[in-house]
């Protein structure tokens, strides 16, 4: 259907009112970004276009007609045709790539003033040559939208804050479940973003609606035969639970003048304390009588504890720490890094901030790895910033700001290494690390050589807000005649206060933790994600028995139109 524009103004006019049905990419108007060469939209093609490929077979013999097995609608071309107005050919020329480039880029975000709730994504695909001479007239351009359905502008928010309203209501039942009511108020199915923030304990997490379950944590694990003829199973317990920016976390961690096994030019004569939210370098030290030196800096030392069996060390583990690297000003520089230790006292693995640019902005993080080879295996560059809201998107520092910093570190059999943070991840494998048993951690903080802890010299923020260590080598004994289902309950501290739990039905992603860790791994076997479909409707959340308070539940989601 094609949206007709009757053009009355002067030509000689530089400043048109927008027409009714002008547009903007990524918030911008053509009309007000390309006024000197006096674009104007003049007629939209494509919004109301509704054609579907149709999958269809032969009927049977002799019947009229054919079967129609499925259908599906194309990508979507939205057609604008435009004017532009100029003196000569080379101004016309001149004002043609002025529009070009205003028009290139990958997945735009185009809005019409008369829609103003909806936006659709799309790519320039096509645009129509000017003829030869013109100074002035009418051609067209494209957009192709991959996605052929518009969403809603804003997102849909659904809490305990405003529940009751229009977007539906959060309601708890006797049985201690939550049932969520959905009013998605589109014309198709949309896939909503499930938030859970744990206020107390918890072991488990179902999301079940009329079509699927989407099942995470920690169930009773059942073998097919009800006896055993093994002796020892394993399961994991936590022995060091994050608590992001709370001393308690930090309790056990002591002061230490051991030698840095990352660099022993990493000087560990000054002092890292719990300031505000995490620990901080509080003190320098004195520089080294003797020999050369790359930092000052403090250490602390957390040695794991002893599982319920008495045994010490962890072959295979997870830990999640939270890190806060942001420089107030241009120039700051610090160093911080996680390391995990054998109780010989060498490393295993471990993870770094790393920022020594003096005059700029530029931040290190850094992956360490132990072994035969002793290394910074991987290291990528992020800006120390705080992603603030004025800050370009390729210019965020997306993984160590103020709302988020999880890194997770598993290892796992065959001495396979894996570090996860918010939008990217890393595994390596290091064989003669197979057996090697964590028994320590050091956290290290320090300045390079030469600067002070002043505010014009060294970072304002380069703190360890958390770290939480999960021991998954906890040996179980039992006997053949042992019955399997009493031994390997469920464990109902799998979550803990404070954690939240992220599920993504539009990408089929969970994320944990502070809820931006990959957690695919909580999913239980049989899970399958759900949409919410248009009008009324309903989903249950159901959580441990042992669960002694709600969690908080928010739902999000795009309105999306036909």
């Amino acid at each position: 259907m094609s949206y007709e524009f009757r053009d009355t103004t002067d030509l000689t006019d530089h400043n048109e009112s927008l027409p009714s049905e002008a547009f903007s990419i990524d918030g911008l108007y053509p009309e007000i970004e390309l006024s000197e060469i006096r674009y104007r939209t003049l007629q939209v093609i494509g919004r109301e276009e509704l054609t579907y490929d149709l999958y269809k077979a032969d009927s049977i013999y002799g019947v009229d007609g054919e079967a129609l097995i499925n259908k599906r609608l194309p990508g979507r071309e939205l057609t604008i045709k435009f004017r532009i107005v100029t003196q000569t050919a080379v101004e016309f020329a001149t004002a043609y790539r002025k529009l070009k480039g205003f028009l290139v880029g990958n997945h735009r975000q185009i809005k019409f003033d008369d829609e103003p709730n909806l936006v659709y994504v799309g790519t320039l695909s096509a645009m129509d040559s000017p003829e030869p001479g013109q100074v002035r007239g009418t051609n067209t351009f494209t957009f192709f939208c991959d996605d052929v359905h518009p969403k809603s502008v804003d997102t849909k928010v659904l809490n305990a804050t405003n529940s009751g309203g229009v977007n539906g209501s959060i309601v708890a039942n006797e049985d201690g479940s939550v049932t969520v009511n959905v009013i998605n108020q589109g014309t198709l199915e949309t896939y909503p973003q499930v938030k859970v923030t744990h206020t107390s304990d918890n072991g488990f997490v179902g999301l079940v609606s009329p079509e699927s379950v989407v099942q995470m944590g920690s169930i009773e694990e059942i073998l097919i035969n009800n006896k055993t003829t093994e002796k020892v199973k394993y399961k994991s317990a936590w022995l060091l639970n994050e608590k992001r920016g709370n001393n308690t976390n930090f309790k056990d961690f002591a002061n230490s003048k051991d030698t840095n096994p990352q660099n022993e030019k990493l000087e560990t004569d000054g002092t890292i304390a719990f300031k505000k939210d995490g620990l901080r370098l509080t003190a320098l030290g004195s520089p080294p009588v003797y020999g050369s030196y790359l930092t000052m800096g403090g250490l602390k030392k957390f040695t794991i504890p002893a599982d319920e069996n008495k045994e010490s060390g962890a072959r295979f583990f997870s830990s999640y720490m939270n890190i806060l690297a942001w420089a107030g000003k241009m120039g700051q520089t610090g160093l911080l890094q996680v390391l995990y230790m054998t109780s010989a006292n060498k490393l295993i693995c471990g993870f770094g901030i790393y920022k020594d640019d003096s005059k700029g902005n530029t931040a290190n993080a850094q992956y360490y790895i132990g072994g035969n080879t002793q290394r910074t295996f991987h290291n990528f560059k992020f800006p120390a910033n705080n992603a603030e809201s004025n800050q370009k998107p390729n210019n965020k520092n997306k993984n160590f700001n103020s709302s988020k910093g999880g890194v997770t570190i598993t290892k796992s059999a065959g001495g396979k290494f894996k570090w996860s943070l918010t939008d990217t991840s890393q595994s390596l494998t290091v064989p003669e690390l197979d057996s090697a048993k964590v028994s320590h951690i050091y956290v290290y903080i320090g300045q390079l050589k030469g600067r002070t802890i002043s505010t014009n010299h060294f970072m304002s923020n380069i703190v360890l807000r958390g770290l939480s260590f999960r021991k998954d080598d906890v040996a179980m004994y039992f006997d053949e005649t042992t019955d399997v289902e009493t031994i390997i309950p469920a464990n109902p501290h799998h979550y803990g206060e404070g954690e939240v739990l992220l599920v993504d039905m539009g990408s089929a992603k969970v994320f944990k933790k502070d809820g931006s860790i990959p957690g695919n791994d909580e999913l239980i076997t049989g899970s399958e994600f759900f949409s919410i479909p248009p009008g009324e409707s309903s989903f249950d959340l159901f959580f441990s028995d042992e669960m002694t308070t709600l969690p908080d539940i928010e739902i999000s989601w795009k309105e999306r139109f036909l």
